[in-house]
């Protein structure tokens, strides 16, 4: 890596960066193959970009190369806060996909970071089809969009409002009952409702 770190015109600022870290650290960093990649990222964002080459491994760094300046910090600081999980999901996906996700990583950011409620990075990441659905969620204020609501068919939680009414038997168990914001719940945890995947975090 000492070629790509003097080749890049700042080695001193690089070494001292990396001098901060211990052999592990350091140990991940060289198993990325494209040193001038790696060096550049360090050159140019400094301790975020340590974190993220160390978590990320190689096809990471290869695709924040890939990005144009502003695109490329912005992404890098947002993914130097996110958790070990953050890291895991993006090496279980497939180079194409991974790919999509980083490049279009800046509109992504810029996007939630003017919602009401903006969620986190990693949660938008995961469920980033559902988030990116004008069916679910409003995409300039990120307001949900609930069902029965906008034009919706399925009105007060039935598919296409559709219901039946029946008189309760002693001993019969169910669901819940009531009216539109008068429901009790009997058994279901929250993950079995239609809820904004945030709530499952509460």
């Amino acid at each position: 890596m000492l070629d790509s770190i003097f080749k890049s015109g700042q080695a001193s600022d690089i070494v001292a960066i990396l001098s901060k870290y211990d052999d592990e650290e350091i140990v991940a960093i060289n198993k990325i193959l494209d040193k001038d990649a790696v060096a550049a990222l360090i050159r140019d964002c400094g301790d975020d970009g340590v974190k993220v080459a160390v978590r990320g491994g190689d096809n990471l760094v290869k695709l924040i190369n890939n990005l144009d300046d502003g695109a490329a910090e912005l992404f890098v600081k947002t993914a130097s806060k996110q958790k070990d999980s953050f890291y895991d999901y993006l090496k279980s996906l497939d180079e194409s996909y991974l790919n999509e996700l980083v490049a279009s990583s800046k509109a992504d950011i810029d996007k939630i970071s003017k919602w009401d409620y903006q969620p986190d990075y990693e949660l938008y990441v995961r469920h980033k089809s559902v988030y990116d659905n004008p069916k679910y969620f409003e995409q300039e204020k990120g307001i949900t969009i609930y069902p029965g609501t906008n034009g919706d068919t399925n009105i007060n939680g039935f598919v296409d409002g559709i219901f039946e009414t029946k008189t309760l038997e002693p001993g019969m168990i169910i669901d819940r009952y009531g009216i539109n914001m008068e429901l009790v719940n009997t058994f279901h945890r929250w993950e079995h409702h239609i809820v904004k995947e945030h709530c499952l975090h509460i």
